[in-house]
């Protein structure tokens, strides 16, 4: 009888934040959803500027371009998973109402893009310089409520720097 080998799913997130003249952002970058050096899932918001103190605006998801050109191969899957994710989070609104902040809406996103791993770089303006193996690692359907604490943790200290 053969041994099944469990292969491992390469597609990962890697969730940083930044501050820089004013405005802090919160960006997770969902990479291998498409193969090697093509698009990316990115999924990002934004403190500073006008707004009210204490609050995170233009939540937003969709396919990025980090590196590389993107392929009408890769738009093509892309729009099925953007598809599929909108669904995905339209049910989720009427289930459970609007998200209440970035962390949960990030959460959410994830969750309705299928990722199961999320590297944290902590703190703002973090350089990494290693393996991602290194970095603290959650999966959004296990470990939803230690990635949503750390994904808000980022949130607010993007605030605080206002």
């Amino acid at each position: 009888m053969a041994t099944r080998t469990r292969r491992n799913n390469p597609v990962h997130g890697f969730a940083n934040a930044s501050y820089n003249h004013g405005y802090g952002h919160v960006n997770i970058h969902v990479y291998e959803l498409f193969g090697y050096s093509h698009g990316t899932l990115k999924i990002s918001c934004q403190s500073g500027g006008n707004t009210a103190e204490g609050e995170t605006y233009g939540w937003e998801h969709g396919i990025s371009n980090d590196y590389s050109v993107i392929g009408i191969n890769t738009l093509k899957q892309g729009y099925l998973l953007m598809r599929r994710v909108e669904r995905l989070l339209e049910k989720e609104r009427t289930d459970r109402g609007v998200p209440e902040n970035f962390a949960d809406y990030a959460l959410r996103v994830l969750r309705a893009a299928g990722v199961r791993k999320v590297h944290i770089n902590a703190g703002v303006n973090a350089g990494f310089y290693g393996d991602k193996k290194d970095l603290p690692t959650f999966d959004p359907l296990k470990q939803g409520d230690a990635l949503y604490n750390e994904l808000r943790a980022m949130e607010l200290k993007i605030i605080s720097l206002r």
